[in-house]
């Protein structure tokens, strides 16, 4: 039996007599299909899935039941200290150490079957793609248990037909945190979800590493958050339903709960709880939230869930993509230090934000011409490493691009030959040199001569608004109530060239006070007032979950809404704008509908363009964008001479909106009363921080 399969059954041989399937099929509510990875040593090889696998292996029987019913004493008392008591030395316990043993040995043959059937089990989110891999990788035997690191030579991903990764290489090193970037749409989150599965492992990610990926809301039920967080600890989870099992019997095996309890101490059951409490209240869930039940959250709210069950787990290898996309500004900074300074294990991570990556990440991987290279540092680092390597490549390139033309031009096959030889040659010496090449894992054999460099370019663009008189918007003593929620009392007026933050927590009334001003709401008290040639340009999530069924294509939809538009009459002049927001071209005409989110999202900007609008109100526009996008969003809003409004868990775009202190404020919601913060957003940032980390530390 190899060492994995020892340590991965260690719990049988300590005496469980009862099996964590059993256990598990008892538990009022079992976790949810998301976890699969706990983080103890038999997340590498779940115990409830492994005893589905016993059905042909001859047990031998239990030959000390009837004498232990026989001579077991009732106990008046089942507190720990009476049922810790240790027992005589007998032969029932060398019996029960047979078969504990016998288990052991069955437990390690499921094991092994349990695993021969995943490889040849099929997997409907990894179906779609084919998987080459090159001749090494990272040994996935029992030989291999103790491995941490990742190691992908040479592997080539497909889906539909179209490439996605190119005889690219990945290496991962145990405990390093790594930001994973690339524009949108080119198989950075398909790469995460086939480094999770752990059924068909097309990718071989040895057995030895659990993972966990958080890209979806766990399952809505009657449990509140708390209860679905400490059920993403299996072992943990079932040895409690042992226990209330144990405890309600009438007259139950009161030495098997004596073991029980010596486990949950060992596995700090005591303190699981108070930890799951702690993760949830970083991510913004107070004591009320964490007793509601999740079916009755929203979709962003269950998303947390998700993550902190992920962060309470702890697995080997944590895969997050867009982790901050549903939490607030202060969730997110709370997330960034917990990271920073409780992670121990490795992390992969895609986002968007640049100041996440900057604060977490201690390597970028960067998805580029379906290859991947690796920076040392954080993304500021890989943006400096990126810009020495992109402008030798077109150096390069240009160069090679010369001496080729004159050795086609001569006709001489020797010279071309020649120079195609020494192209090569120069690119396999220099693979090695330079500050990031250490980190280009690419085979020899992939070297070719210098390629074209294609950029990623995208550039938005709002129209200049005509001047009109102030205020343009005002609340003035403005509120409104809902059956569980009252804001009242805001007094904001927002003027050509106003730049305003606003933010809170989640559920604090950020979105209504947005829609007050939109004129989506009106207000139960006071009164909005604005000018009456206001036009506004409102973006929020909702208006990009209104184009999920639209069967007409962007240009089709953007015609039929704007028909008098002044030189919007004619589809080449909206295929125009749509490109302006990195639409590409060959989606122009594709039903909307079959759009990425962040393809619809570029739909509902060049939307809020052609209303030509005096005023944005936007509320959380970088969900959907890539980090060249948003860096375009913030050079647009810039140069736009109107007024902006802002709601954003990215402080980058933050702080480039508000970054004139003469014109910009930062308007703070807490509980329906909205307040200007006394300070700039760099000052708002400081003070949540050193709260977070009192949080954090304690």
């Amino acid at each position: 039996m190899g060492r994995k399969e020892r340590d991965a059954h260690a719990g049988v041989k300590k005496g469980k007599p009862v099996s964590v399937s059993a256990t598990i099929a008892s538990m009022d509510a079992p976790p949810t299909k998301a976890a699969k990875a706990t983080k103890s040593k038999l997340s590498k090889a779940p115990a409830s899935s492994s005893y589905s696998y016993l059905g042909d292996v001859d047990l031998p029987p239990s030959d000390d039941d009837e004498e232990e019913a026989a001579n077991r004493s009732p106990i008046p008392s089942r507190n720990r200290s009476s049922l810790a008591a240790a027992a005589a030395p007998s032969a029932r316990d060398a019996r029960k150490k047979e078969r504990r043993q016998h288990e052991a040995a069955a437990a390690a043959h499921a094991e092994a079957a349990r695993r021969e059937a995943l490889r040849n089990e099929g997997c409907k989110s990894c179906d779609p793609f084919s998987v080459v891999t090159g001749a090494r990788g990272t040994p996935t035997a029992a030989a291999a248990d103790s491995v941490r690191d990742i190691v992908l030579d040479g592997f080539s991903v497909s889906v539909a037909g179209a490439k996605l990764f190119d005889g690219a290489t990945l290496r991962v090193a145990h405990g390093r945190r790594y930001g994973f970037v690339g524009p949108n749409g080119k198989g950075k989150s398909s790469l995460l979800r086939l480094l999770a599965c752990r059924s068909c492992r097309k990718l071989p990610v040895p057995w030895s590493i659990d993972t966990f990926l958080v890209e979806q809301e766990c399952d809505g039920d009657g449990r509140p958050p708390i209860e679905a967080v400490l059920a993403a600890d299996m072992e943990l989870a079932a040895l409690r339903a042992e226990r209330d099992r144990l405890e309600a019997a009438s007259s139950g095996d009161d030495a098997r709960l004596a073991e029980v309890y010596e486990e949950l101490k060992l596995r700090g059951a005591d303190a699981a709880r108070a930890r799951a409490s702690k993760i949830l209240a970083g991510l913004g869930f107070d004591q009320a939230r964490q007793a509601k039940a999740t079916e009755k959250s929203s979709g962003g709210w269950r998303m947390r869930v998700s993550l902190a069950r992920a962060l309470f787990m702890e697995p080997t290898l944590l895969l997050l993509d867009e982790p901050t996309n549903h939490l607030d500004l202060r969730a997110v900074m709370w997330l960034e230090e917990y990271l920073c300074t409780q992670w121990k294990k490795t992390l992969i991570v895609v986002s968007h934000d640049r100041d996440f990556l900057n604060t977490v990440c201690t390597d970028i991987i960067n998805l580029h011409d379906r290859k991947l290279d690796f920076y040392r540092g954080n993304f500021d680092d890989f943006e400096s490493g990126f810009e020495q390597k992109r402008t030798s490549a077109i150096r390069e390139h240009k160069e090679f691009e010369k001496q080729e033309k004159a050795a086609k031009r001569s006709g001489n096959k020797a010279a071309h030959e020649k120079v195609i030889k020494q192209a090569m040659s120069k690119a396999e010496k220099t693979k090695g040199k330079g500050k990031n090449a250490s980190n280009d894992h690419d085979d020899q054999k992939s070297v070719t001569v210098p390629q074209r460099w294609h950029d990623y370019c995208v550039r938005f663009h709002f129209p200049e608004p005509t001047e009109l008189a102030r205020p343009l918007l005002q609340l003035v003593e403005a509120g409104f109530s809902y059956p569980d929620f009252k804001m009242s009392g805001v007094d904001v007026d927002i003027d050509m060239g106003t730049r305003v933050a606003i933010v809170g927590p989640n559920g604090a009334g950020k979105s209504t006070l947005l829609k007050l001003l939109a004129g989506v709401l009106a207000p139960t008290e006071g009164q909005v007032r604005k000018s009456q040639k206001l036009r506004i340009g409102k973006y929020a999530q909702h208006f990009v979950d209104a184009l999920e069924n639209m069967k007409e294509n962007a240009v089709e939809y953007l015609l039929r809404k704007h028909p008098d538009q002044e030189g919007m009459s004619k589809a080449e002049a909206v295929r125009a704008q749509l490109g302006k927001f990195g639409l590409p071209k060959e989606c122009h005409l594709t039903p909307i509908n079959d759009l990425s989110g962040g393809q619809k999202a570029r739909v509902v900007f060049t939307d809020i363009v052609m209303e030509h609008p005096h005023v944005l109100l936007l509320d959380e526009p970088t969900n959907h964008l890539d980090m060249q996008s948003i860096d375009a969003l913030a050079d647009a809003l810039d140069e736009f001479t109107g007024g902006v409004v802002l709601i954003s868990h990215d402080s980058r775009l933050i702080s480039r909106v508000c970054e004139d202190e003469t014109r910009s404020q930062i308007w703070v919601v807490e509980d329906g009363i909205v307040n200007t913060f006394d300070g700039t957003f760099e000052d708002y940032k400081d003070e949540l921080m050193e709260e977070i980390r009192k949080e954090v530390a304690d």
